[in-house]
């Protein structure tokens, strides 16, 4: 069973038109949120992202810790949200092959409505998968160190983190950021006919592409500028 020290670090996040999920992760007293950099590729210094909370959307400053130059990945600071200190610790080490992991996120904008339970944030969707490969570290690899999960991601998991336990009933380690899934090709095929249309159509493959909790704390450790744990809870204007 997901436990609160997670359920309560993920939060549903919109910049521009693109609505996605984030994640807090403690480092050295400091708190970051972590999502995918997809999500925010785009943003600049005087940019504000918006925060699901209450039941809409408010506005929400923050500091650029940085886009990962390989890796989907990109953490961000803030003032404004913080969390009492009972932490999910990143790391992929104990991560075994074919071992259960869970991922949790907004998809498609669903959520839980949780009310004082979560401090008026919404609570996301779990989901689970298996583990289908382990990453081997290549520092020369263009495209980071990600694993591939057997489990079925929409539009929204993105950002979102991935959990698993070194012990059956044991507490819970993020060891990746949800980028997306694996795109198949399929035919389009007319009905009631079964001739071939020489159409194709993108579908999703039922794997999961997940970078690494490393590529976070890589950029954690050059500039680390998150918030010190957790003197005030959220602030913020609705839209």
């Amino acid at each position: 069973m997901i436990t609160a020290n997670v359920l309560q670090r993920v939060f549903h996040i919109k910049f521009g038109n693109s609505s996605a999920t984030a994640f807090i992760i403690d480092v050295d007293e400091k708190q970051y949120f972590v999502t995918a950099k997809h999500v925010l590729k785009d943003i600049k210094a005087e940019d504000m992202i918006e925060i699901y909370h209450e039941s809409v959307w408010k506005k929400l400053e923050v500091k650029l810790v940085g886009h990962h130059d390989k890796a989907d990945v990109t953490v961000f600071a803030t003032n404004n949200v913080h969390l009492p200190s009972h932490p999910m610790t990143p790391t992929m080490d104990g991560i075994a092959l074919s071992q259960d992991v869970f991922f949790l996120g907004f998809p498609l904008g669903l959520m839980s409505e949780a009310g004082e339970i979560n401090r008026n944030f919404p609570f996301p969707l779990v989901k689970k998968g298996c583990l289908s490969s382990i990453p081997i570290k290549d520092p020369n690899s263009p495209d980071g160190r990600y694993m591939l999960i057997d489990g079925h991601n929409n539009r929204g998991f993105s950002g979102g983190p991935v959990v698993f336990q070194k012990t059956l009933g044991g507490e819970f380690f993020v060891c990746g950021v949800i980028h997306g899934y694996m795109q198949d090709i399929g035919d389009v095929v007319p009905v009631p006919t079964e001739n071939d249309t020489k159409l194709v159509a993108m579908q999703n493959s039922g794997i999961m592409k997940v970078y690494s909790i490393e590529h976070a704390l890589e950029l954690i450790n050059t500039n680390p500028i998150g918030c010190p744990i957790p003197k005030v809870t959220l602030t913020g204007s609705n839209n």
